[in-house]
């Protein structure tokens, strides 16, 4: 099962900041996941929230921002005095110090206006297919996997009792598998996507028993806060 860093190693660092993804690597994390809006000059910058007030200096919505104004706010401080120096990356940032064979796991936040731009910073990325993961709770993930047929998207779910028709609709629309919630996670869920010939990856699990469990239900992927834990602990 991969440990994915989720927004970086989150729990030690800020989330989707540049030193969160660098303290996954020392861990030796097999992948990040990170969040994407497009700003108004059609940049692309990683952050969770459309409006940057959550972890940053500053109030400002990204799609109404463009990168210059963005790049000047504080996202470290609220974390802790050492991470001051931290600011807001544009994604080609990120593609260009994830180590190889490491996987990066693209939540798009934004619609389905982002795609042409992230075609650009696909294409100009040193990353290859196989080592991007596109995930996304909105409708955009399916116009994703048409953009590019090659690299894995998976929907994201927080609820999933319709599962038969969650399955179906993946399949209709070609993507490779689920990334699901783990709360509602049943052996039962487990065994119809593996049936369907889909990947699974879950969300977010700091508890190394509950790792452990999802372990041996067959998840293919965990996306965790503090992966050097689980790194560590799950054998």
């Amino acid at each position: 099962m991969k440990i994915i860093a989720h927004r970086g190693y989150s729990f030690k660092a800020p989330e989707n900041s540049i030193s969160a993804f660098k303290e996954a690597f020392k861990v030796s994390s097999d992948g990040i996941e990170l969040d994407i809006h497009l700003t108004k000059d059609d940049k692309i910058v990683v952050m969770h929230d459309e409006r940057t007030k959550t972890t940053s200096n500053g109030d400002l919505l990204i799609k109404d921002t463009e990168l210059s104004e963005l790049k000047k706010l504080d996202i470290g401080s609220w974390k802790g005095e050492q991470w001051k120096e931290e600011i807001i990356s544009e994604l080609s940032e990120v593609f260009n110090i994830v180590p190889k064979q490491t996987e990066i796991v693209i939540e798009i936040k934004s619609n389905i206006e982002i795609i042409p731009m992230l075609v650009k910073y696909v294409n100009e990325s040193k990353k290859i297919e196989d080592e991007i993961t596109f995930i996304s709770f909105n409708d955009s993930i399916y116009k994703i996997k048409e953009t590019f047929p090659n690299i894995k998207a998976l929907p994201l779910y927080g609820e999933y009792d319709n599962i038969e028709e969650i399955i179906e609709k993946t399949k209709a629309n070609n993507c490779d598998g689920l990334d699901l919630n783990w709360e509602h996670l049943t052996s039962d869920i487990v065994r119809k996507i593996k049936n369907a010939d889909l990947q699974l990856y879950v969300w977010t699990v700091d508890d190394i028993n509950i790792a452990r469990k999802m372990k041996l239900m067959g998840v293919d992927a965990l996306t965790t806060n503090n992966p050097e834990l689980m790194i560590n602990e799950l054998i």
